[in-house]
């Protein structure tokens, strides 16, 4: 009988005006991380980051950067923290292995209109008390998330509504007249 083994954990936190995020993520026996994201035509790419925090059980443990988004640590199990930057608000996360993903959007900004936002699939979710909205993925390898504001709501409902009001002051004539020729 096998017993599978659970999945790591990440975490992606936005910030609130939707330009960075804070992520934790956990390794296991590793002794390097890649921060990377996917190009245009699905190729992996270094990923911006800074405030990189590499934690052990004993509290932080020194790492070395080598360059091209890739860090290095003596092997084992950790918890890695940083802070990344997000442009044309879209969030990804591409793992190496399957990992419980949490994103958590702060009061303000969404993901539930399906014209404006994009959740990769598997993810569940989820609106709290305080208006932040919670993304959950049980297991996942690439994430992304297109997150929106209240004022691009707006914006779509007030550009829908200017096409539907034009559209029925031609089609209004049109079946009018058709009417009349009957």
């Amino acid at each position: 009988m096998c017993i599978p083994a659970a999945a790591l954990n990440a975490t992606f936190t936005v910030a609130a005006d939707g330009t960075a995020y804070n992520a934790s993520i956990e390794v296991e026996n590793a002794d390097r991380y890649t921060f990377i994201e996917r190009g245009l035509l699905g190729e992996r790419i270094p990923k911006e980051v800074d405030s990189i925090r590499v934690s052990g059980p004993a509290g932080a443990v020194a790492f070395e950067d080598r360059g091209r988004g890739s860090i290095t640590f003596p092997e084992g199990n950790y918890t890695i923290t940083y802070r990344g930057f997000i442009s044309d608000s879209s969030l990804q996360a591409d793992f190496d292995q399957p990992y419980m993903v949490t994103v958590v959007l702060p009061a303000g900004l969404d993901v539930r209109n399906p014209f404006l936002g994009v959740i990769s699939p598997g993810g569940e979710v989820t609106e709290e008390e305080d208006g932040a909205v919670i993304i959950a993925w049980e297991t996942a390898r690439f994430v992304e998330v297109r997150f929106y504001d209240d004022l691009r709501e707006r914006a779509l409902l007030i550009f829908g509504s200017f096409w539907i009001i034009l559209c029925a002051i031609f089609i209004l004539p049109y079946l009018i007249f058709r009417q009349k020729r009957q």
